[in-house]
C-alpha cells in the first residue's frame, strides 16, 4: 500500500525541515523577492504614510471575535482538558490580540467538505472558513458571499508573512485566489519542493563505469544500458503504473515534461485557448519513446502491475539504480539500499533537459487550501492579523512564544501546528533548496558556522551532514542529511521551467464524467508503453475522450477561466 504523502508531506516534511527555522529566516539569502507591496493583488492600494505605521501583530483595545468553520486534526495529541477550539496556541492568540475565535462546526476529509457545500448552498456561513478548493471558492466568489481581501493584506499583512507569498514571484502565490485583479482569499503556499520530480541514480554505478550524468532522455538509455551490463539482474528504471503524480515516488513527470507533455494539466493552444495536456500530440511521441525504452528491457518490466513497496524492493536490493522521486528519498527509500550495501552512493539530477537544454517540471497546484471571510464581517484585519501571529509563531519568529513552557510542552506532546486557528501551510517557496546550500557551503568552508546561527534548519542539516562526513555511512539518517544538502538540494536549485497547469479546478462534467476519462487515459497509455498496443492507439483514444465528455469539459474549462 503506498504511503499517503501529498498533504501529509507538506505538513510532516515541509513544516518539520522547514518551518522549524527560527528567528532570522525573513531575512535569509535567496529568500523572498519584493515585485510588489501586495504579493500579486494588483487592484491593492500602495499603503499611504498613515497605513505603514500599523503595526500588523498589535493587540486590539477591545475584544473582536469570529466565528469559523475548520477541519479537524486527525489523531491530535493535546493536553488532557485542551481542544481543537481551546488549547495553548488558540490562547495564545487570545493573549496576543485580544481575538476570541469559536467553531461553528469542524469535521475531517469528506465530512468536511460535505459540511461546506451544505454550509454554501444555505447560504448560512461562519465569519471566517477554511475553502477546500479553487471550485468552492470560485463558487463563493460568484456568489458573492465573501470580502475583498486586498485592502486589508496590503495595510495588515506581517512583511514575514508577505516574505512567503512574494518567494513565488510573479504574484503566483496568489494566483487562484485573486479574482478580477481581487485578493478573495489567504491562500496555503504549496512550496516548489513539492512538485519537482529529480532523477536518482546509483552514483557508484556511474563512477564505476567512468560515465557522465545523462542530461537527454537518449543518454539515460545508454545509461541504463550499461547499468544493465554492470550489473546482469539489473530492471532498469523503475515506474509506477500512476504515471504522473505529485510528491511521490517512481512517477515520470519530468519524463513526460522532456517531450513538452503534459498529461493531466491544462494547457495552451496555440490559439490561447486551453487544451488537456493528455490528448495533445506531444503525448503521443512520449508514450513512443517510453514504449521504446520498455521493449528493450530499461524499464522494470513488472512496474504497471508491483505495488510501491515492490519498487522499493529493487531500489534497496540494488535490483535498480534508476528511479524518479522527489528530494527527501534519501530517507526513505534509499537509505535501505546503504544499509544493504554500505558502498551503495545516490545522486540527483534536474532531469531530462528538452531540446532547448532546459529542465522543464509540471508542478502540483500553487495553492490547496484557503481562508475567506464572510461578506460583511466587521473585523476581517483581526483574520489578517491572526494569521500574522499564528506565522510568527510557527517559524519560531516570536521570542516570546517560543520562550513560553507551554510551547515547549506542546512541543514534547507532539501537538500539531494545526491545533493554530488556521489549517494554512505557508513557507518560502525555495527553503529547501536555500537551506541545502546554505549548509553544503558551511560545510565545504565557503562561509562560516554564524551564517547558521539564525537558520535553525541548515543548521541542523549541517551538523547531520558533518557527522556523516566525518564518519561515513555509521547512520543512515546522517547520510541521507548528507545526500540532500550536497545532492538535491543543489539539484532543486538548478535552473528550471516550473509548469503549472492553466486550471486546476473541477466543472460540471468532470464531477460524472472525470472517472472514466481517468480509466480510458491510464489503460490507453499503460497497453502503449508495454506494447499490447500500437502507437496508433492515442489517436483512438483521442477521440473517444472528446466524445466521452471531453469537448465539453474543454469548453467548460475555457469558460471558467474566461476564454
Amino acid at each position: 500500500m503506498k504511503k499517503p504523502f501529498g498533504k501529509l508531506m507538506i505538513v510532516l516534511l515541509v513544516f518539520l525541515f522547514v518551518l522549524s527555522a527560527c528567528s532570522g529566516n525573513s531575512g535569509k539569502e535567496g529568500g523572498a523577492s519584493s515585485p510588489s507591496a501586495s504579493g500579486g493583488a494588483e487592484s491593492s492600494p500602495s499603503p499611504s504614510q498613515e497605513e505603514e505605521q500599523i503595526d500588523p501583530y498589535g493587540k486590539f483595545e477591545t475584544p473582536v471575535s469570529f466565528t469559523m468553520s475548520k477541519p479537524d486534526t486527525p489523531d491530535n495529541k493535546l493536553p488532557e482538558g485542551d481542544t481543537l477550539e481551546n488549547n495553548w496556541y488558540t490562547r495564545y492568540i487570545e493573549q496576543t490580540l485580544n481575538v476570541k475565535i469559536t467553531h461553528d462546526w469542524t469535521a475531517q476529509g469528506d465530512a468536511y467538505n460535505q459540511k461546506f457545500s451544505l454550509s454554501l448552498s444555505s447560504g448560512n456561513l461562519p465569519d471566517v472558513m477554511f475553502v477546500p478548493t479553487e471550485k468552492d471558492l470560485r463558487s463563493l466568489v460568484e456568489a458573492n458571499l465573501i470580502e475583498d481581501l486586498s485592502d486589508v493584506y496590503a495595510k495588515y499583512a506581517s512583511p514575514l508573512l508577505k516574505g512567503y507569498y512574494e518567494s513565488t514571484g510573479d504574484g503566483i502565490a496568489f494566483k487562484t485566489s485573486t479574482f478580477d485583479g481581487k485578493l478573495m482569499a489567504l491562500p496555503d503556499l504549496n512550496v516548489k519542493a513539492n512538485g519537482v520530480q529529480l532523477l536518482w541514480l546509483r552514483q557508484d554505478w556511474l563512477d564505476n563505469l567512468k560515465l557522465a550524468a545523462p542530461k537527454t532522455v537518449d543518454e539515460l538509455a545508454e545509461v541504463l544500458r550499461a547499468f544493465k551490463q554492470h550489473v546482469p539482474d539489473s530492471v532498469g528504471l523503475t515506474g509506477d503504473a500512476n504515471l504522473v503524480q505529485y510528491n511521490q515516488l517512481h512517477t515520470w513527470n519530468s519524463l513526460f515534461a522532456a517531450f513538452g507533455a503534459y498529461p493531466k494539466q491544462w494547457v495552451k493552444d496555440g490559439n490561447g485557448k486551453l487544451a488537456y495536456g493528455s490528448v495533445a500530440p506531444e503525448m503521443k511521441t512520449a508514450l513512443a519513446k517510453l514504449r521504446e525504452l520498455y521493449a528493450e528491457g530499461l524499464i522494470d518490466k513488472e512496474f504497471a502491475i508491483h505495488k510501491q513497496e515492490e519498487e522499493n524492493a529493487l531500489i534497496a536490493g540494488g535490483k535498480s539504480g534508476a528511479m524518479f522521486g522527489p528530494w527527501w528519498i534519501p530517507w526513505w527509500p534509499l537509505n535501505d539500499t546503504v544499509k544493504n550495501n554500505p558502498k551503495a552512493e545516490w545522486a540527483a539530477y534536474a532531469f531530462p533537459q528538452d531540446s532547448n537544454g532546459v529542465f522543464n517540471t509540471p508542478m502540483p497546484p500553487i495553492n490547496n487550501g484557503y481562508i475567506v471571510v464572510r461578506k460583511g464581517y466587521a473585523h476581517p484585519e483581526a483574520v489578517m492579523k491572526v494569521l500574522n501571529v499564528q506565522q510568527r509563531a510557527v517559524v519560531g519568529e516570536d521570542p516570546v512564544y517560543t520562550a513560553a513552557p507551554e510551547t515547549q510542552k506542546y512541543k514534547e506532546i507532539g501537538a500539531s501546528w494545526t491545533n493554530f486557528p488556521f489549517n494554512l501551510s505557508i513557507a518560502y517557496f525555495n527553503q529547501v533548496e536555500d537551506d541545502a546550500l546554505l549548509a553544503k557551503d558551511v560545510l565545504e568552508g565557503n562561509k562560516t558556522t554564524d551564517a547558521l546561527k539564525t537558520v535553525a534548519t541548515a543548521k541542523a542539516w549541517y551538523d547531520m551532514a558533518l557527522a556523516e562526513k566525518n564518519e561515513p555511512k555509521k547512520d543512515t539518517n546522517a547520510w541521507a542529511h548528507w545526500v540532500v544538502v550536497n545532492s538535491s538540494g543543489p539539484a532543486m536549485a538548478e535552473p528550471m521551467n516550473l509548469h503549472y497547469s492553466e486550471f486546476y479546478g473541477t466543472t460540471e462534467t468532470m464531477l460524472t464524467k472525470a472517472s472514466v476519462l481517468d480509466k480510458l487515459e491510464s489503460e490507453t497509455f499503460l497497453r502503449i508503453i508495454l506494447g499490447t498496443s500500437g502507437t496508433e492507439e492515442f489517436d483512438t483514444f483521442v477521440d473517444k475522450w472528446k466524445k466521452l465528455g471531453g469537448d465539453e469539459i474543454t469548453a467548460e474549462v475555457n469558460a471558467a477561466v474566461g476564454n
